[in-house]
């Protein structure tokens, strides 16, 4: 054991705190996963060179970074509105106090 580790390991007590880096480390992983394999791929069987292999990925990664910037923050404000995301100035109150409350899914019209 280290005697002053660079991240205490007293966070990880939380069940789901370690949830979290674990679903945070995956969703790392898995691009890196990707770019790795889909590159390896592309160049031994493909025979692309890696010049050819970068500029077959961009398209990829162009879609990743939008999808990431601008389709996240949208989805995320139809899905949770009057919760706070960054970038927000304030947070509308909600039930709970922390501001958060579900859309419904659906309306219900009532003509009556």
């Amino acid at each position: 054991m280290v005697a002053a580790p660079m991240l205490p390991l007293a966070i990880f007590a939380v069940p789901a705190r370690r949830a979290a880096v674990a679903a945070m480390l995956m969703i790392g992983a898995i691009p890196a996963g990707y770019v790795y394999f889909v590159s390896l791929y592309l160049q031994w069987v493909e025979g692309f060179s890696p010049v050819q292999t970068g500029l077959a990925l961009v398209p990829s990664t162009v879609t990743v970074v939008l999808t990431a910037t601008l389709g996240t923050r949208r989805l995320l404000v139809r899905l949770l509105a009057g919760c706070w995301l960054p970038g927000r100035r304030a947070a509308r109150p909600g039930p709970d106090r922390t501001g958060c409350r579900p859309r419904a899914a659906h309306r219900v019209r009532r003509d009556h």
